[in-house]
């Protein structure tokens, strides 16, 4: 039997594969975890991140947003 976590690491492990040869700016909402947080992460097209952890009970925009975009969201620089 597969458990709900290891179809979503690997869910995760292909989609930041996909992001490095796209070389785009995204958004990404993780989670939950097992302790109900979420992390919600930066990265840019050179590879820069930031990773910002969210309490359990300060997740509910997030799990707003997470559910219109599963796949992140990609930003276009408009410069």
């Amino acid at each position: 039997m597969i458990s709900k976590n290891s179809g979503r690491q690997t869910f995760v492990q292909k989609f930041k594969k996909e992001t490095a040869v796209t070389n785009k700016n995204r958004i990404m909402i993780y989670g939950p975890k097992n302790d109900g947080t979420y992390i919600v992460e930066l990265k840019t097209a050179d590879g820069e991140a930031l990773a910002i952890s969210v309490p359990a009970g300060e997740t509910r925009v997030l799990k707003h947003f997470q559910e219109r975009m599963p796949y992140g969201l990609f930003v276009p620089d408009v410069a």
